[in-house]
């Protein structure tokens, strides 16, 4: 089935007319598709409440599709600890990993037909008058997200510098 401009989303009304315009609407076509099912559970872990949102279903694109298993935390009340409390929970339970990118991202690369690719460290902002622990605080943050932006990249093993970056980023 084509797919339909939903006019009452797009608020801007320039936008809106060029894309309801025939030859543009019927030359639209869907890059990649997400379909799960989400289940929501809520979750009261001693002080907080914690939304859980468990997705189960696929990503696809061009006749491939890549399987989608996600749990999703969102502190509703409560300490932002009970979220890794709850994390370290599921993970002894169920072996889970932190996702690095958004569903559209892995839709996008799928349509590419593109395996994960690696990520170098980002620029690390620290201020003259950042306390020590303040700067570490900083630059440890950079080299976790370096480290799991790159975890795809690695347990897949076609492109060695995924493992390089990883490296890279325990050795910051």
């Amino acid at each position: 089935a084509k797919p339909r401009v939903e006019s009452l989303v797009i608020t801007d009304d320039e936008l809106r007319e060029f894309l309801t315009r025939p030859e543009i609407a019927d030359a639209l076509q869907p890059v990649f598709s997400s379909e799960f099912e989400r289940t929501a559970v809520p979750v009261k872990l001693f002080d907080s409440e914690i939304d859980v949102a468990l997705d189960h279903g696929e990503i696809g694109a061009g006749g491939r599709s890549a399987p989608l298993n996600e749990a999703e935390l969102e502190l509703k009340t409560g300490r932002r600890e009970r979220l890794y409390e709850l994390a370290i929970a599921l993970n002894e339970a169920i072996p889970v990993s932190l996702e690095a990118e958004t569903k559209a991202a892995r839709g996008y690369r799928l349509a590419a037909d593109e395996g994960p690719g690696s990520f170098r460290a980002g620029p690390v902002n620290l201020a003259a008058d950042m306390t020590a622990r303040a700067a570490f605080a900083a630059i440890a943050k950079s080299a976790l997200e370096q480290l799991r932006l790159n975890e795809a990249c690695a347990l897949i093993g076609e492109d060695i510098e995924g493992v390089h970056q990883q490296r890279v980023a325990i050795r910051r």
